[in-house]
């Protein structure tokens, strides 16, 4: 199968990058792999086909909106398209990493004043990721709560899967969680 992964950052030091080099790791083995990426800061393993977006990735709003187009531009044809998140109109599978719609709700509420990118773009930006996640073929969800927030911002509950991204630490055999845990999800909510 020829599988692409589209990401802004492939990275070992960040969540969605992270998360994306561990998918490429244990699938290129198996499959025809192209990564998509603007930014690559992790080994890539052989075989991978890597693809350079040319989106401009100075500032975090320049790089959400100008990824979709740039992607655009150098996507080739593939037999499933893994997302993370909204870089692009189309792809067969989305990693919703956070759901923006539920986050600026969430900001809201807190009475949270955002910076100015996301008060003047972020309603444009949760709507292309709302159309994004009802469009895909599946809908993945790191947890129950971004599942409800799949459901309640974009509407859709069928195709959804939670697989939570799970926590290096716990796989050079520690357990219990991360100190402080309690005390962020208190404040985060």
């Amino acid at each position: 199968m020829n599988v692409a992964y589209v990401v802004h950052r492939f990275a070992e030091d960040e969540g969605t990058g992270r998360y994306t080099v561990e998918l490429v790791r244990r699938v290129a083995p198996r499959h025809r792999v192209t990564l998509y990426a603007a930014e690559i800061a992790a080994d890539v393993p052989p075989g991978v086909t890597v693809v350079k977006v040319p989106a401009v990735m100075t500032r975090a709003y320049t790089a959400i909106l100008s990824f979709p187009a740039a992607f655009r531009l150098v996507r080739r044809a593939h037999d499933l398209v893994h997302a993370q998140g909204w870089v692009t109109s189309r792809a067969d599978v989305v990693t919703a990493h956070i759901v923006l719609a539920a986050w600026r709700a969430a900001a809201q509420r807190a009475g949270v004043r955002s910076a100015a990118g996301e008060r003047v773009l972020g309603g444009f930006v949760a709507g292309r990721e709302r159309e994004l996640l009802r469009r895909a073929r599946a809908v993945i969800a790191p947890s129950r709560g971004a599942a409800e927030d799949i459901a309640r911002f974009a509407g859709r509950r069928e195709g959804v899967q939670v697989i939570p991204h799970g926590f290096r630490g716990w796989q050079k055999g520690q357990s219990g969680r991360v100190a402080g845990w309690q005390e962020a999800r208190k404040k985060l909510g």
